[in-house]
């Protein structure tokens, strides 16, 4: 719609997981960076963006990584013969599994009620590793406890709440949040889908979120900031990458100064393959653009459908 001469774009921002957690120097799960202070530093930039931009921005989407103790993503999900648990950021493979180095905790089976028995459970687990390694995926990682329901560890990062906040009050437009990551049996990297959605007997774990996905699709501009880079950023845009029409995926505006990837000191770097991977959605179209950039200076967004 124009109004004059000057054409009208529809932007939303969405905000991937800038919680206390990952943003918040001395939290679990806190994203460092090559720099030290990376998602301290991203959700400086994303709330000034949003700021400076508040009357750009139509809408604020909001997702929170949102989890509880016993998940299969945390170590008291997993025993050793011993019994004792995995440390984080131990990487648990299919091997693993079938060699019964790492075993779920049969308490967690006692206690969730998922499977109807221990040995299903296992099954289950083997299927998960198993299906991680057939779709390309990582081994499944042991994190820390992180972002669980209740703790000051979930809530959105303070600056960015403000300034969140602030552009609720400014333009009558209250945020939307979405939760995600609270199935105990699967990872869920990605906002619009789980990394393992289906039981090993074919029975559906968890549903798809492309209702949103949908949802997004009525906005011109769809900008994009939040952590990780390299895990739950890079996995929502991997989902509309595999599901957006090619023509319409130049509506994605991520900006590459408000995420960075993850940075363990002497276990892993994550960065590099974080940006080969931004840097192949480029090249199928997403536009990669600095949070500093006059939004008026970016490349126009493709018409949308009708």
């Amino acid at each position: 719609m124009g109004v004059g001469n000057r054409i009208e774009i529809k932007t939303c921002l969405l905000i991937i997981d800038l919680q206390n957690d990952f943003c918040s120097p001395g939290a679990p799960l806190f994203v460092r960076g090559r720099t030290g202070s990376a998602a301290m530093d991203d959700g400086n930039r994303t709330a000034r963006f949003i700021r400076n931009n508040v009357n750009g921005i139509d809408q604020i989407f909001i997702t929170l990584d949102s989890h509880m103790p016993m998940q299969i993503f945390h170590p008291c999900f997993w025993v050793d013969a011993q019994g004792n648990h995995p440390p984080p950021f131990t990487a648990i493979t299919v091997e693993d599994v079938f060699s019964r180095r790492w075993m779920p905790n049969r308490a967690c089976s006692d206690r969730l009620h998922t499977f109807g028995d221990y040995e299903e459970l296992e099954q289950y687990c083997l299927h998960y590793v198993r299906t991680l390694r057939a779709n390309g995926r990582d081994p499944l990682e042991i994190w820390p406890y992180h972002c669980l329901f209740g703790s000051s560890g979930h809530a959105l990062v303070r600056i960015v709440e403000d300034a969140v906040y602030f552009h609720a009050m400014e333009r009558n437009s209250n945020p939307i949040f979405v939760e995600k990551g609270f199935v105990p049996y699967t990872e869920n990297y990605s906002v619009f889908e789980p990394e393992v959605g289906v039981h090993h007997d074919g029975e559906l774990l968890v549903e798809q979120d492309l209702r949103f996905m949908d949802h997004l699709k009525k906005y011109d501009r769809v900008v994009v900031a939040g952590e990780a880079k390299s895990h739950c950023v890079r996995r929502s845009i991997e989902s509309i990458v595999r599901r957006w029409r090619p023509e319409d995926l130049g509506r994605i505006y991520v900006l590459e100064d408000c995420m960075s990837s993850v940075v363990i000191a002497d276990v892993a770097d994550f960065t590099d393959e974080a940006n080969e991977a931004f840097q192949k959605f480029a090249e199928a179209g997403i536009r990669l653009v600095k949070s500093t950039d006059d939004m008026a200076s970016w490349p126009p967004p493709p018409v949308r459908a009708s």
